[in-house]
Formats: structure tokens, C-alpha cells, sequence
């Protein structure tokens, strides 16, 4: 059984971290949280993987790397990118 609770924790902890550093990624994280709260069937589990390997032995993931995670991710999925810009 998943620990919800623990992972909304988390994903706040994220947002917060890469919220200046990285505001595309903490964007999306907002998102996934909200999609959490309101509409845990549609958070799939490729997501809960992608969130828990943003932290890292060393600590939280590079922004750059978190992003382009984030952005195999939700191609993969076949989700558009629209925060993303390159």
C-alpha cells in the first residue's frame, strides 16, 4: 500500500526546493501533487518513480537533469510539455 501522505510530504518538499531553481519542474510538481489530492487514479506509477528519484545519496537531483526527467517522462506518457521550453 502506497503511503500517500509521504508522498504529498514529498512532493511539497520539491516543489519548494526547485520552485526558483528550476520553475518548470517545480510547476509540474505542483501539478502532480494537485493530480494526487483530486485524481489519484490518473497519477501513474512511472510518475511516483520519476518523483522518488529526485532525491538523490547526495541530496536533491540537478535541475537540469530533474527537467529533462520530467520531460522523457511525460513524452513517454504521451502527455504535452507545455512549460517546457527549449
Amino acid at each position: 500500500m502506497l503511503d500517500v501522505d509521504k508522498i504529498e510530504k514529498f512532493v511539497q518538499d520539491a516543489v519548494i526546493h526547485y520552485e526558483k531553481s528550476a520553475p518548470e519542474t517545480a510547476a509540474y510538481l505542483d501539478d502532480l501533487y494537485v493530480r494526487i489530492q483530486e485524481q489519484a487514479e490518473d497519477v501513474s506509477l512511472r510518475e511516483l518513480m520519476l518523483v522518488n528519484r529526485l532525491m538523490t545519496e547526495s541530496g536533491w537531483m540537478d535541475p537540469h537533469y530533474a527537467q529533462n526527467h520530467i520531460t522523457h517522462v511525460l513524452s513517454f506518457l504521451g502527455r504535452p510539455t507545455p512549460m517546457i521550453s527549449f
